[in-house]
């Protein structure tokens, strides 16, 4: 496994212990460091990718699951999105849920199936969520999405 990241913790080969967000303090780190490019105002830039941001696009999709979950106890629209790079929250249910949102030490460009490019620099860190009965704290990116409150992705 030379040259490869592998965590201990978490036991997962994209990142290092220091990197993980799975028990003690999160930190929010660009996942593709090494892809790294300069954005606006001299601030770092990642990419992200997602399928859909819209409950319209999900749905017409017929491919992509979306069900109910709660998150801080209160029931959210989830669509699971195993292509998805990160895991997204839409703005309004930051607001809606009084969310605190941290600003990321980069700015993250997701690209879109339809919408193209949009681009965030907020995340709400280690938010409880609980789906099917389980439990988990996950990293969740600010996005204008509609008509979907949370999109969980394979990271």
């Amino acid at each position: 496994m030379t040259g490869e990241k592998y965590c201990t913790r978490c036991r997962r080969n994209e990142h290092l212990d220091s990197e993980c967000n799975m028990g003690g303090r999160a930190v929010m780190r660009p996942p593709n460091v090494g892809r790294m490019q300069p954005g606006r105002g001299g601030r770092a830039q990642a990419v992200g990718r997602v399928y859909a941001i819209t409950g319209a696009e999900a749905a017409s999709s017929g491919t992509l699951i979306t069900s109910t979950c709660l998150l801080y106890g209160m029931p959210c629209c989830v669509l699971y999105d195993s292509g998805a790079t990160h895991s997204f929250i839409s703005k309004a249910c930051v607001e809606k849920l009084g969310l605190a949102e941290s600003e990321m030490q980069f700015d993250l460009v997701v690209s879109t199936l339809a919408a193209g490019e949009v681009r965030t620099s907020t995340v709400c860190v280690r938010c409880p969520i609980e789906v099917e009965g389980r439990r988990y704290k996950v990293n969740l990116i600010c996005l204008p999405l509609k008509e979907l409150e949370v999109i969980l992705g394979m990271d």
